[in-house]
């Protein structure tokens, strides 16, 4: 089965199913205590959850 993060890449079975996409825990762990000050990560993890959303509404 295929467990690749669609942001990191990385190969994790403790994965989660977001939007029809795989996220890691290490990658979730990042994007829940992503600061909105951090302005680099926070945009960064938005832009990727907004291309999963984009890919799930395409689909």
């Amino acid at each position: 089965m295929d467990y690749n993060c669609k942001i990191c890449g990385g190969n994790d079975k403790d994965s989660i199913d977001f939007l029809g996409s795989k996220i890691c825990k290490s990658c979730v762990d990042k994007i829940s205590s992503t600061d909105v000050d951090d302005i680099i990560n926070y945009e960064y993890y938005k832009a990727n959850i907004k291309k999963m959303w984009l890919d799930y509404i395409a689909n």
